[in-house]
C-alpha cells in the first residue's frame, strides 16, 4: 500500500496538531526548568524558605475526611501535596492524614488534580503569609516547609490553569469549579490592581510585564463574565464597582434592609427604634425585590422617614436570581454605601449601630464583621463531606471553626453583618456570596446548611480572604428560670463581650403567638461552644443554661433596660394606631 494522500484540509488539521504537541511540549519544558530558577526582589524571594505544610490541617483530607484512595505518607514538596477529593469515606484524626507529592511532569490532569493547594499557597502567598510565624498567619499553605516554596514555579501552573479554565464552559451546578474560577479571578485581580509591578518580575521572569499584564486583565474580564454575568449592564467591571464603593461621592457607612409586605411592620419598628430611641442619624436604605415585594403605599411610608431611601433591587441587577433570604448579599451589593451595615428587619440594638464600625478591631484588620450562631446539633456527616468537596484546601482559621470540628451545624448568624465594599478581599468574597445566593447554586447550598447565612463565610473561605468572627456564639436575652437558665430570643455581644444585639423582635419567642414580651433582665452567651446546655421549644431554642455562669451571664444595665422600653413603647403606639396612621401623625406622609 502506498502513502495515503490527504485532502489538503485534512493536512492542515494535522499541521496544527503537529505545532499544539510541540508548543505543549516547549510549555513542559519551559514549566519544569523555572523550578530551579531562583531569583530576588523587592518581593520575598522567588525561592522562599517557607515550606508546604506536612501537616493534615491544610490538606483536603484533614479534620473531617479522607481520601477514598488509600494514601501514603510522604515527603510534601513545595509544589503542593494533594488530590481533589471527588469522594470521601470516614472521618480521621488529622495525625493520620497523608497526602502525595505531584509529579514533575505537569499536564492538565496535574493541574485539575492540584491546583486547589496552588492555587491557596498563591493566595497566601499575595496576602503576605510568607515568612510569616504560625500566629499571624490566617491560610497557613505557607508553614512549616520540607523543601523551599518556588513562587515562580507554582504561578506558572496557577496561571496556566487559569488560563484553561477560561476555554471551559462554566457549570453551575459544580461548586468546585465556581471556587477554582473565582479563585482565578482574584489572584489576577489582586496582582494587577493590589500590587506594585515589581511583582510581576518575581513571579514570571521569563514572560514580559505587558504581555503578563494583558493575560490578567484577559482571565479577570473573562472569568467575571463567566461567574457573575449579573453585574452587567450596570457595572462595566470589579474594578468599577470598587472605585464607585472608594469614591469621595459614595456615603462611607450607611445601614441596609431588605423586607418584603410580610416583615414591613417589622422593618418600620427597626427603623423607627434606631432613629428615636437610639438616635442613630446613619442613612438607611431599604432594599426590596419590585412592585410585588412593597406596594407604593408602604414604599411612600418609608421614604417619608428623615434620610431613609427605597431601592428596587431589581433595576440595579435585574438579571440576577433574587428571591428571598437570598437578597441580603445581593442587597449590600447593590447599597450606595461604601461600608454596608445590614441589619434583619426583625433585628434591634442595645447601641447604635455605628459601634460596630467605629469600635471594632475586627472591622478594621478585615472589613467585615461576622456573628456567630448558637453552638447547637452536630453538623451532618454528609453536609460537612460536601462542605469539603467545594473547599478542600482548609486555611488554618477556618480549621478551628465549630462547623468544621464537628461541635455545631451552625455557625453563622446572618441577622446583622457588615462588609466594606472598598476592600478587595471583601468585595470579592461578597460577589461569590451573591453568586452562592443564585438559584442553581443555592438550591445546591441550601441543601446542606440552614439558608444564606453560612455562605457568607463559605465565599471568604473558598477565596482565601482573611476573616474572623466576633468571639462570643449566639445566646438568649430576657428572664432566668430557677435552675439559672436564660430564656429568650437569640442574642449577641459585641467583641469585648457587651450587649449589643438580639434577633427575634420584641418577645419571649416570636414563634409563640400569645405576644409575651421578653424581659430586659439577664442576657447569657457561649465563649467556647462547651459545657453549655440549650432547652427547647419544639424545634428551637429558648433557653440556654451555660457552662460557666459567672463569664458568660451578663445583668443588663439599666440603660439597656431604658433601651428596652423605648422599644416596647414604640412597638404599642403603631399598634394602637396602625402604621398608616402612625405616620400621618407623625411624619405628615400623604397616602
Amino acid at each position: 500500500m502506498g502513502i495515503p494522500s490527504f485532502p489538503r484540509r485534512q493536512r492542515l488539521i494535522l499541521v496544527l496538531a503537529g505545532l499544539i504537541v510541540l508548543l505543549q511540549v516547549a510549555q513542559n519544558f519551559r514549566l519544569t526548568a523555572s523550578d530551579s530558577r531562583q531569583r530576588g526582589s523587592s518581593y520575598p524571594n522567588a525561592t522562599t524558605n517557607v515550606p508546604v505544610a506536612t501537616s493534615a490541617l491544610n490538606a483536603p483530607s484533614a479534620t473531617n475526611n479522607v481520601l477514598e484512595s488509600d494514601l501514603s505518607q510522604q515527603d510534601v514538596s513545595a509544589d503542593g501535596p494533594i488530590a481533589v477529593p471527588t469522594k470521601l469515606s470516614t472521618p480521621i484524626h488529622p495525625s493520620t492524614a497523608s497526602s502525595p507529592a505531584i509529579t514533575p511532569t505537569i499536564t492538565t490532569t496535574d493541574l485539575e488534580t492540584n491546583i486547589d493547594w496552588m492555587q491557596a499557597q498563591i493566595l497566601d502567598y499575595l496576602n503576605g503569609e510568607a515568612g510569616k510565624d504560625e500566629s499571624s498567619v490566617f491560610g497557613g499553605s505557607l508553614l512549616n516547609l520540607t523543601s523551599s516554596f518556588n513562587v515562580e514555579s507554582v504561578w506558572s501552573k496557577v496561571h496556566q490553569y487559569s488560563q484553561f479554565l477560561m476555554t471551559l464552559p462554566h457549570n453551575r451546578g459544580d461548586l468546585l469549579q465556581l471556587a477554582r474560577r473565582a479563585r482565578a479571578n482574584l489572584i489576577a485581580y489582586k496582582v494587577i490592581f493590589d500590587h506594585p509591578p515589581s511583582l510581576l518580575q518575581v513571579l514570571s521572569p521569563s514572560e514580559s510585564a505587558i504581555s503578563l499584564t494583558k493575560e490578567l486583565h484577559q482571565i479577570v474580564s473573562t472569568t467575571t463574565s463567566q461567574i457573575y454575568p449579573w453585574i452587567q449592564p450596570h457595572y462595566k467591571s470589579i474594578k468599577e464597582m470598587q472605585e464607585e464603593a472608594s469614591s469621595p461621592k459614595t456615603a462611607p457607612l450607611g445601614i441596609v434592609f431588605s423586607t418584603g409586605k410580610e416583615h414591613f411592620e417589622y422593618a418600620v419598628h427597626a427603623i423607627l427604634s434606631l432613629r428615636q430611641t437610639l438616635n442613630c442619624k446613619l442613612p438607611i436604605q431599604v432594599q426590596y425585590m419590585g412592585p410585588e415585594d412593597l406596594d407604593p403605599e408602604m414604599l411612600t411610608a418609608l421614604s417619608s422617614i428623615p434620610n431613609v431611601e427605597t431601592v428596587d433591587i431589581l433595576s440595579k441587577f435585574g438579571n440576577s436570581e433574587v428571591s428571598g433570604w437570598a437578597i441580603k448579599p445581593f442587597a449590600m451589593l447593590a447599597s450606595s454605601f461604601q461600608t454596608a451595615i445590614f441589619i434583619d428587619a426583625d433585628a434591634l440594638f442595645f447601641q447604635d449601630p455605628e459601634v460596630l464600625v467605629k469600635s471594632s478591631k475586627l472591622f478594621t484588620k478585615h472589613g467585615q464583621l461576622f456573628y456567630r450562631d448558637r453552638t447547637l446539633f452536630q453538623p451532618k456527616y454528609d453536609s460537612l463531606e460536601w462542605f469539603r468537596t467545594i473547599t478542600p484546601v482548609l486555611s488554618k482559621y477556618a480549621s478551628t471553626l465549630r462547623y468544621t470540628t464537628g461541635k455545631s451545624h451552625h455557625e453563622m448568624e446572618s441577622g446583622v453583618v457588615v462588609i466594606d465594599k472598598s476592600r478587595t478581599d471583601a468585595l470579592h468574597s461578597l460577589l461569590l456570596t451573591c453568586q452562592l445566593n443564585s438559584k442553581v447554586e443555592r438550591d445546591i447550598a441550601y441543601a446542606h446548611v440552614y439558608g444564606d447565612k453560612e455562605t457568607f463565610w463559605f465565599s471568604w473561605e473558598m477565596l482565601r480572604a482573611p476573616f474572623e468572627f466576633v468571639p462570643n456564639s449566639g445566646g438568649t436575652l430576657g428572664g432566668m428560670t430557677p435552675t439559672g437558665s436564660v430564656c429568650g430570643p437569640l442574642f449577641h455581644t459585641d467583641e469585648f463581650s457587651q450587649p449589643l444585639w438580639w434577633n427575634g423582635g420584641l418577645f419571649e419567642c416570636k414563634y409563640i403567638t400569645t405576644e409575651k414580651y421578653l424581659r430586659f433582665d439577664y442576657a447569657a452567651f457561649d465563649t467556647d461552644g462547651t459545657g453549655h446546655t440549650w432547652e427547647m421549644y419544639g424545634e428551637m431554642p429558648l433557653c440556654l443554661l451555660p457552662g460557666n455562669p459567672s463569664k458568660e451571664v451578663i445583668r443588663l444595665s439599666p440603660e439597656n433596660e431604658q433601651v428596652g422600653a423605648g422599644f416596647i413603647k414604640l412597638y404599642e403606639a403603631l399598634k394602637a394606631k396602625g402604621w398608616k396612621k402612625y405616620f400621618i401623625d407623625a411624619f405628615g406622609t400623604s397616602f
